[in-house]
């Protein structure tokens, strides 16, 4: 029982209570129980481990004995220089112009006083011509060499036949278009058997042509420096044109241009022969007279153009790279003149091992 006192107007109170009754106390909370893991069934027993049967080693193999490497060379064997149908077709069409001056030659001897009987007689000498250069290129393997040596032997053919009327004293057609067909044969055929025989370039076969422009040009400037036309003059027509063509045969093959070298040689001597003949025009203010020295000035300019120019061209372009025929083998590796060669064998090794073994020199 609690008792309480009250304090007033100075006395004293007292007065009971009644008994408060004790608060009642949640029940304690209980911890939540983990969930029991269901129970696994017991583990196999182990078998008892069983060793892997050990393999023999393969028996040492015998190698033969290691080769020695060749010597490295210097250039690469020829190759074949790569063929078209343009080369052909240029080697077909310059039998056929042979073909054809034949069939003229015919008909100059026996007409048939018919029109189209001789245009037909034309058309089959050009097709048996083209026939033959068919037939040649089906044959043997035709480059951008074979065909221009078989086209500048043509016309230095030409040309001999037309130098050798006045020595001959040829003074009917049936002689003249004789000597024109039989040098334009030998030419063409000697052109495409020189191109084969010494396996040139294209760049070394610009170059004989070239060569025999120079020659004809010259002989054919000194013919009109001289203001007239005899044996002497003849004779030196002739040479210039076959000496040069013979000399140009003679140095192809120690040259190794590229064909970009010798186009762009034989541009700059034309391109001189234009230069000089226009500088010493400008330079005498005569173009337009008639009179010998002028034209003998003029023919001299020609002539030192052309070899000028043939001359600074051969200088500028001194660092072109040579035909491909004639470079060594970039990047190829010079293995030493001894030692064994690297080989390889399969391995077997313990427990199924497998691999590779590698020897050699290093």
């Amino acid at each position: 029982m609690a008792v309480v006192c009250t304090f007033a107007m100075g006395g004293v109170a007292m007065a009971q209570t009644a008994p408060q009754q004790p608060q009642q106390q949640p029940p304690p909370q209980q911890p939540p129980q983990a969930q029991q893991p269901a129970p696994q069934p017991p583990p196999p027993p182990q078998q008892p481990y069983a060793p892997y049967p050990q393999q023999p080693y393969p028996p040492p193999q015998a190698y033969p004995p290691p080769q020695p490497y060749p010597p490295p060379q210097p250039y690469p064997a020829p190759y074949p220089a790569p063929s078209s149908h343009l080369h052909d077709g240029e080697v077909i069409g310059d039998f056929g112009v042979v073909g054809g001056m034949l069939a003229i030659d015919i008909l100059t001897k026996n007409s048939f006083d018919n029109g189209g009987a001789d245009t037909l007689m034309v058309i089959a000498g050009i097709g048996a011509g083209a026939g033959v250069g068919f037939a040649l290129t089906e044959n043997y393997p035709v480059d951008a060499a074979i065909a221009r040596t078989t086209t500048t032997g043509l016309m230095v053919g030409a040309a001999t036949g037309a130098l050798l009327i006045q020595p001959t004293g040829a003074d009917n057609p049936d002689s003249v278009l004789g000597l024109l067909v039989a040098g334009s044969a030998i030419g063409a055929a000697g052109g495409f058997a020189y191109g084969h025989a010494a396996n040139l370039t294209a760049g070394q076969s610009t170059f004989i042509s070239n060569m025999v422009l120079l020659g004809a040009a010259t002989s054919l400037i000194s013919v009109t420096i001289q203001n007239t036309y005899g044996t002497a003059q003849n004779t030196a027509l002739l040479v210039g044109v076959d000496g040069a063509a013979a000399l140009g045969a003679l140095l192809a093959p120690q040259l190794d241009w590229s064909s970009h070298r010798a186009k762009l040689v034989f541009a700059g001597t034309m391109i001189g022969a234009f230069a000089g003949a226009s500088i010493v025009s400008l330079a005498t203010g005569q173009q337009n007279n008639t009179d010998s020295g002028d034209a003998n000035i003029l023919a001299a300019g020609l002539a030192g153009g052309l070899w000028g120019g043939f001359a600074l061209a051969i200088l500028a372009t001194r660092d072109d790279m040579p035909d491909p025929k004639f470079l060594q083998h970039a990047g190829t590796p010079t293995a030493p003149a001894t030692g064994a060669p690297m080989s390889m064998a399969p391995w077997v090794g313990p427990q199924g091992s497998m691999g590779m073994m590698m020897g050699g020199t290093f």
